[in-house]
């Protein structure tokens, strides 16, 4: 089980919810310190009106990476956002896309060489 008590609530409870046919609910709540009733409560909760705009936003963070290939990164794609008037934070897109693990594609860095025949000083 490694490091699973120090991960967050949900991420311990989301950990039962996966295991729980493996170990037993009771089992996995008295390792991490929960109670089975809290665990239960959390599997039957409605989903927060935080979640579920987040799902709408990276709905549409998707489909601007699309759109521009994975070239745009999260500057680039709040800014697209705040132009289809959404009010949105540039930490929240960059969050968004770190959990869905969404890069924008880098540039190259160009370098001037010198000639074969000139010294470099």
């Amino acid at each position: 089980m490694g490091n699973v008590p120090e991960r967050s609530k949900a991420e311990r409870f989301s950990f039962i919810a996966r295991n729980r046919s493996d170990f037993g609910v009771r089992y996995l709540c008295r390792y991490l310190n929960f109670s089975p009733q809290g665990f239960y409560k959390w599997l039957n909760r409605d989903e927060s009106t935080r979640d579920i705009e987040n799902r709408r936003i990276l709905g549409c963070i998707e489909a601007i990476y699309a759109q521009h290939d994975g070239n745009y990164g999260s500057p680039r794609i709040s800014a697209e956002l705040k132009a289809n008037g959404e009010r949105i934070n540039h930490k929240r897109v960059e969050h968004l896309m770190r959990e869905a693990g969404i890069v924008g594609k880098a540039g190259r860095i160009y370098r001037r060489r010198p000639l074969p025949g000139n010294p470099c000083i």
